[in-house]
């Protein structure tokens, strides 16, 4: 059982345009372990997103593509590299 006490914040930003927008999320993670493992399940850690998509509907989708980089500093959850990661999706809407 994960016994951490947790914490976040975030802080978002948008910028809309005729057809299109763009957000930006920067994301801070705090993890203090109560167990008696050290350093597993406690750190800090940063993440950054940046999202772009369409306005306009194609075929009732509007197509998106977003990219993050999940930072720790130092260790987080036994994690000490930086994961980066992409997606491309589309919302549907009738």
């Amino acid at each position: 059982m994960d016994d951490a006490n947790k914490y976040s914040a975030y802080f978002a930003t948008a910028k809309y345009f005729k057809h299109a927008y763009v957000i930006g999320k920067f994301e801070y993670h705090y993890a203090q372990d109560k167990s008696d493992m050290v350093d597993f399940n406690q750190g800090q850690a940063s993440e950054w997103e940046l999202t772009t998509g369409t306005m306009r509907s194609i075929f009732h989708l509007y197509p998106y593509a977003k990219i993050s980089a999940f930072s720790p500093n130092g260790t987080y959850y036994g994690i000490n590299n930086t994961d980066y990661s992409w997606t491309v999706g589309a919302r549907i809407s009738f």
